[in-house]
């Protein structure tokens, strides 16, 4: 009598725990997608997780978007690599912000919902998909949040 009162705790238990998991993964989806829908969308089109593997997203999508919500880590600098000109066109358009734009917590669930929401591996994710490349027509004026860029 005891043992089975007690594997009936341990089960009501385990299935409390679960529930509450299932309840933060939807809640992580549901509040990361609004805000990368808010933030990432206010720039460009809305790219699903599913889009890349996880590593992609975690090694070079998303610290490259943190430093354009002004995010970054110690030590980080977006401006590497680039020339005179280059830097100044960009600290110009305001590409990487000194203030922060988002709260760290918000970009926290912008990265767990495209870490965790993605499956597939970096062999799938380059063998189906296809290189983005910019558009190219003759004459038209390319912006970058309303900027001109020539």
């Amino acid at each position: 009598m005891i043992t089975l009162l007690i594997v009936i705790l341990v089960l009501v238990a385990w299935l409390m725990i679960s529930k509450n998991r299932r309840q933060e993964n939807v809640t992580v989806a549901t509040h990361g997608n609004a805000l990368a829908s808010q933030y990432c969308g206010s720039c460009h089109l809305f790219p699903e997780p599913q889009l890349l593997d996880k590593k992609t997203w975690r090694d070079g999508v998303l610290p490259n978007m943190a430093m354009r919500l002004g995010m970054r880590m110690p030590g980080q600098d977006p401006f590497k690599g680039m020339d005179t000109v280059e830097i100044g066109l960009v600290r110009s358009l305001n590409v990487y912000p000194e203030q922060h734009l988002i709260s760290q917590g918000e970009w926290q669930q912008i990265e767990d919902y495209y870490t965790t929401r993605t499956q597939r591996t970096t062999a799938t994710a380059s063998r189906n998909s296809h290189p983005i490349r910019p558009a190219t027509i003759p004459g038209a004026t390319y912006l970058y949040r309303g900027h001109p860029v020539t």
